[in-house]
């Protein structure tokens, strides 16, 4: 979402602006961020790797950790078509970019940086006063960093899963656990209030076992979530293929609520 967004005012007088700008980085700027004091490569000694001068290992500081490496001329070679582009943001889909703005401005509110959490503020901004003139500024393009390179789940929950919320926080774990729900379902509501076409889904979330032992800690899972008064249901063999058609999963735990699927290249 780059480019210039007219929003209209409910009440009277003028209309505010949603105004997105970006300005992208000069080409060739892209490089990798590897701080060279700590992490080095060297060509290895061990004579069971060195099989051409293209075979080498990695050092990392003071530990100098040595890894058994493929040979960089493979790597290379099945690397040549790839871009380093995140999968969302280099999808025929992806919004297109608008062009880059220079110049001054004036504006009630800026908000700088447009991941989720500054195209969220300025949304909400605008939503508490339309008449408000506001300016979102980002140094490269709308949601080109983490918010827009992640897996495309949107979750729910603040503690990462019911285990570690009952181990730091278990006297505050159903407040959080409804934060959490509350959370998601504003922004499954501002998706459809405004019509952001994203690929939403809210389908859930299933943890999957592949081995006996992984049944039996999914099923304890099972029984703190529900104690929690969490919405998740049990798969047995039987009910998982018939969701994911392999043998390989033998059993699930669906949590119906605490996730969505999202395009989030298309959602910011």
């Amino acid at each position: 979402m780059t480019g210039r967004i007219e929003w209209s005012s409910t009440g009277g007088g003028r209309a505010g602006r949603l105004l997105v700008r970006s300005r992208l980085p000069p080409a060739g700027r892209l490089h990798h961020g590897c701080d060279q004091r700590h992490h080095t490569l060297k060509r290895s000694t061990w004579p069971d790797i060195v099989g051409s001068d293209d075979s080498w290992t990695g050092t990392s500081g003071a530990a100098a950790v040595t890894r058994r490496t493929a040979d960089v001329g493979v790597v290379t070679r099945a690397l040549a078509g790839a871009s380093p582009l995140a999968f969302w943001l280099d999808s025929p889909q992806a919004p297109e970019p608008a062009t880059p703005f220079y110049g001054r401005d004036e504006c009630d509110l800026a908000v700088v940086g447009a991941g989720l959490t500054g195209v969220w503020t300025a949304l909400l901004a605008k939503e508490h006063d339309p008449d408000r003139d506001v300016v979102l500024l980002e140094g490269g393009r709308v949601g080109w960093q983490a918010s827009g390179r992640n897996g495309g789940f949107c979750m729910a929950t603040l503690t990462h899963g019911i285990d570690n919320g009952l181990s730091h926080f278990p006297e505050e774990l159903e407040t959080l656990d409804r934060l959490g729900l509350e959370n998601l379902d504003e922004v499954e509501r501002a998706v459809a209030r405004y019509g952001i076409d994203c690929d939403w889904r809210r389908s859930g979330e299933i943890g999957a076992a592949i081995a006996p032992w992984q049944v039996d800690e999914l099923a304890s899972t099972r029984d703190r979530m529900v104690a929690a008064g969490q919405n998740v249901e049990w798969l047995d063999g039987p009910a998982m293929r018939a969701e994911i058609a392999s043998p390989t999963y033998l059993a699930g735990l669906w949590n119906k609520d605490g996730c969505a699927m999202v395009d989030p290249a298309r959602l910011v």
